[in-house]
């Protein structure tokens, strides 16, 4: 058989780079999610401010399961809402909000006296675009799934944080969400957010 210097040139190549790559330790994963600030009001008007990381807004997707019960039975229908988790607020219409652009959302009741309904505004971080107001029973899939909601973490635990009432008059006699802060002062610093 005879030498062949290019494939002996090729292998001891090859020698050499195994090693290099093995002594590459894995890196660190990206951080995902957000950092916000979320303030809250009791029933006799009292505030209170709380810090959440990798912070989600959850929408649900329903899906209905047929699933047989025998031969010559009529099937069992089962229903599922599967929850799916974004970093931007969405609507029905398709329309989107991404946390990487906000500066800041309120929530406030908006409409007649007797009927006043839930609405978000949302503040950008550029100050040339003008607020945006949603009314959140157009989130997505509120009207045919479980309500939305936000998740976060501190302190190493996740916590689901509810959207307030959609009407006025059925205001919970807890603490409600009144506004979200993308932007404030003592903000870890992210490389990367998306």
């Amino acid at each position: 058989m005879a030498f062949r210097p290019r494939r002996a040139a090729g292998l001891a190549l090859l020698f050499l780079a195994v090693p290099c790559f093995a002594a590459v330790e894995p890196t660190a994963p990206k951080a995902r999610g957000f950092e916000v600030l979320l303030h809250f009001r009791f029933p006799d008007g009292t505030e209170e401010t709380s810090r959440l990381e990798e912070f989600h807004f959850i929408y649900y997707d329903r899906r209905f399961v047929k699933k047989s019960t025998g031969f010559g039975k009529p099937g069992k229908v089962e229903i599922r809402d599967v929850p799916h988790d974004t970093t931007c607020l969405q609507r029905d219409d398709g329309k989107k909000l991404k946390f990487k652009n906000l500066r800041s959302v309120r929530f406030e009741y908006q409409g007649e006296a007797e009927n006043r309904r839930l609405v978000l505004i949302a503040a950008f971080k550029s100050t040339k675009k003008a607020d945006v107001t949603w009314p959140v029973m157009d989130l997505r899939n509120t009207h045919v799934a479980e309500i939305p909601h936000f998740r976060g973490e501190t302190d190493g635990k996740t916590l689901d944080v509810a959207l307030p009432p959609l009407v006025e008059g059925e205001a919970a006699k807890q603490k409600i969400l009144v506004a979200l802060e993308f932007q404030f002062a003592g903000q870890k610093k992210h490389r990367d957010w998306f």
